[in-house]
């Protein structure tokens, strides 16, 4: 069955600075929730200890900013660093490449194959 295409659905499909701040905020808080998890390991949930959190108290992070500026973030950064120093992660952590958080995402979610 098709639907005839309306102009005011097809102008708010256009990608436009509201559009590309929501895309780059799902995309920077796959890359938040994967690097601040207490194990590392995204695929048996994520947990983000107490201690972690409280780390951002003050923070300000701007999650719809583009992925290089989220990735370069100095309070993300400052937040890792310092959970790090303290050993609350399992090991030694890294801000978690933006590519590597939307594959799991997506596998996550069933949208594409894992090993993709």
């Amino acid at each position: 069955m098709a639907f005839p295409a309306r102009r005011d659905v097809l102008d708010q499909l256009r990608v436009g600075p509201q559009l590309w701040a929501l895309i780059w905020g799902a995309a920077n808080l796959a890359v938040l929730l994967q690097t601040l998890d207490a194990d590392g390991d995204h695929t048996n949930g994520i947990e983000i200890q107490s201690e972690i959190a409280a780390l951002f108290e003050d923070a300000v992070i701007e999650v719809d900013q583009p992925g290089a500026a989220f990735q370069a973030d100095t309070e993300l950064q400052a937040a890792v660093d310092e959970a790090n120093s303290r050993d609350l992660f399992s090991g030694d952590r890294t801000i978690v490449q933006r590519a590597d958080a939307l594959r799991a995402l997506y596998i996550g979610l069933g949208l594409c194959p894992s090993g993709s």
